[in-house]
């Protein structure tokens, strides 16, 4: 109001309306759907159990009840929810909205109209309310407050407040205020600190730090540093590092590097490479080389190659998929999603591949296996199919493979029907002993039951009335 009542009232209601026009904590705002904060991320601050479902209300009081909470996921959706164990799931958050790819969970603004009532009216209202409420009260008023209020409040004040206000504050406050300051402020700070801190400082800052800061930091540091760094580091870094560094690296590498290196490194590379590589390499090389190539290939090859070849690696059909990735699959909703198999449902790898290789347009797999990283046991075994780029999706658990063409098994039985145009290359190993005056013209259809010794001199003019 405008001008503030002269005397409270006695009983305040016990259930205020919120500034939205609700009962307390019923209106969190939606702001996403099918997301979460990332497992393992600083920012998740709790996950509520499985099969433990929560209301919407009871997941918005218990990250307002939680420190630095300010969004949540509710798993929500069962008939989009990968597992139903997922409904009324509760995950909170801080930091940037979460936009990590969880089908059936969808993220809210936490409502902080939640605070319960007073039992009690106050004694002395003030005299002069404000014209416009704080949409987030504090819980605890200050013991101290300035008599001088500021005529625009902080956009994000502190959760916290000093109880004494700094006699002298800086002239010049940080536009990012550290995220957890030190509660024993520096004996010596530095004369020139830095214009810009960071937002995240690090846990663990070195013992030994440099003099002079890097002229041009990463933007995306390491979340763990190495723990032995190369003592002589490269002046010109890569411009796209490898995620997944090389387990065991060569203890002799390239002094010059190959210009365009392959985006997948041979999982067995060759003990013996060839001197001088081609001058011109095919610009579409089979996925898996065959293990013992022929000395003289063919001048002619076959117009229709077999429809059942038999397997190149020579182990059994289907066994040989090439792991690319781990803990990544293809993401949901996706187009290049073609398939994914139930849960509680295993496949073996082999019978995975195999349905990735029948499947059209599949190029990649990703495949339950690690049973203890895995989200949720029923995942184990469940085989996702995908087409396109190599999948990049965060999924614990889930490995990445490229599928293996060799899954049609060799024919059991020649061919009912060969070919009308023999190879022109005779066969490597011809008969011993060939007929030393072969027929010019040979019959048609040679005899049922031939002589088992045939005449050595055969008549010149046969008769023309045979007996």
């Amino acid at each position: 109001t405008s001008q503030p009542s002269s005397e409270p009232s006695l009983e305040p209601s016990s259930s205020p309306t919120c500034a939205s026009g609700g009962p307390a904590g019923s209106n969190p705002v939606q702001v996403a759907q099918n997301k979460k904060c990332p497992a393992g991320s600083p920012d998740r601050l709790f996950r509520t159990a499985n099969n433990n479902p929560l209301t919407l209300q009871e997941c918005n009081q218990l990250c307002f009840e939680t420190a630095d909470c300010e969004w949540f996921s509710f798993g929500e959706d069962d008939n989009e929810l990968n597992n139903l164990a997922f409904l009324g799931v509760c995950i909170g958050c801080r930091g940037a909205q979460p936009d990590d790819d969880e089908p059936g969970f969808n993220v809210y603004a936490v409502d902080p109209c939640t605070i319960p009532a007073t039992n009690s009216p106050t004694a002395s209202p003030t005299s002069s309310p404000t014209t416009i409420p704080t949409a987030s009260p504090t819980g605890s008023p200050s013991a101290s407050p300035t008599s001088v209020p500021t005529a625009s409040p902080s956009a994000s004040p502190t959760s916290s407040p000093t109880s004494v206000p700094t006699a002298s504050p800086t002239s010049s406050p940080s536009s990012v205020p550290t995220a957890s300051p030190t509660s024993v402020p520096s004996a010596s700070p530095t004369a020139s600190p830095t214009g810009s801190p960071t937002a995240f400082p690090s846990a663990e800052p070195s013992s030994l730090p440099t003099n002079v800061p890097t002229a041009s930091p990463t933007s995306s540091p390491t979340s763990v540093p190495t723990a032995s760094p190369s003592a002589s580091p490269t002046s010109t870094p890569s411009a796209a590092p490898t995620a997944s560094p090389t387990a065991s690296p060569t203890s002799s590498p390239t002094s010059v590097p190959t210009a365009s290196p392959t985006s997948v490194p041979s999982a067995s590379p060759t003990s013996g490479p060839s001197a001088s590589p081609t001058a011109s390499p095919t610009s579409s090389p089979t996925a898996s080389p065959t293990a013992s190539p022929t000395s003289q290939p063919s001048s002619e090859p076959s117009l229709e190659p077999s429809s059942s070849p038999t397997c190149a690696s020579g182990g059994p059909a289907g066994s040989n998929p090439v792991q690319v990735a781990q803990n990544k699959k293809c993401p949901a909703g996706s187009p290049d999603r073609l398939f994914r198999t139930a849960n509680n449902n295993p496949l073996t790898l082999q019978e995975c591949n195999q349905l990735c290789f029948e499947t059209a347009d599949c190029e990649w797999f990703s495949f339950g296996e690690d049973d203890l990283d895995l989200n949720n046991p029923a995942f184990l075994g469940v085989c996702i199919g995908c087409r396109g780029a190599q999948p990049d999706d965060d999924e614990p658990g889930f490995n990445v493979y490229a599928v293996d063409p060799c899954t049609i098994p060799a024919t059991n039985s020649p061919t009912a029907s060969p070919t009308s145009s023999p190879t022109t290359i005779p066969t490597a190993s011809p008969t011993g002993s060939p007929s030393a005056s072969p027929t010019s013209v040979p019959t048609a259809s040679p005899s049922a039951s031939p002589t088992s010794s045939p005449t050595k001199s055969p008549t010149v003019s046969p008769s023309t009335s045979p007996t």
